[in-house]
């Protein structure tokens, strides 16, 4: 009889443990459909066809996969670094691309490394820089636009506000993290 009980509690143990795992892995699943629509669009820009709906959907998924993490209280400091480095990939992509059909200046490319390392390397918490958070979807707005509607005076302004924007963020959470590092001296 007791056989039977353990039975039971061993099953639905496993099935609550199996959901949990399932919903924990969700984020990072949603990451790296990212990684695999990101290789489909540079099979599309490749072959010359519009890539503004595959980009528009990785942009989306951006968004759904913290959605997720926060939702069901899975975010891990590996997810956050993965969804980071989907998002570098994502843009980095999509600039070369956009570069070679001379739409944006290469420099741009230079800029978004530089935040992209001094992002791995510093970390930045939230408080330290308040438009920190933001810059992923500035880039994504400016690229699609880019891509979506080939205008030179769309193009340039997009990327000056984008370059503006990044910018201005790591002077402030540099200047910010200077003050802190003064507090604690």
């Amino acid at each position: 009889m007791w056989g039977v009980k353990l039975l039971k509690i061993t099953r639905s143990f496993s099935a609550v443990y199996l959901r949990d795992s399932l919903i924990f892995l969700l984020p990072s699943s949603i990451t790296l459909t990212r990684l695999f629509i990101n290789y489909i669009l540079c099979i599309q820009l490749i072959a010359g066809k519009w890539g503004f709906p595959l980009f528009s959907l990785a942009c989306v998924m951006d968004f759904f996969d913290g959605w997720v993490a926060r939702r069901f209280h899975s975010e891990t400091s590996f997810g956050a670094i993965f969804d980071a480095f989907a998002d570098f990939i994502l843009v980095i992509t999509m600039s070369c691309f956009l570069i070679q059909m001379n739409r944006i200046a290469s420099w741009f490319i230079g800029l978004i490394i530089v935040a992209f390392i001094r992002f791995i390397l510093v970390k930045p918490k939230p408080e330290s820089d308040p438009l920190g958070k933001h810059i992923g979807t500035i880039l994504f707005i400016a690229l699609g636009l880019i891509l979506a509607i080939p205008i030179p005076f769309l193009a340039v302004w997009s990327t000056t506000i984008a370059s503006s924007y990044l910018v201005i963020s790591m002077i402030l959470s540099t200047v910010m993290m200077k003050r802190k590092i003064k507090k604690l001296i």
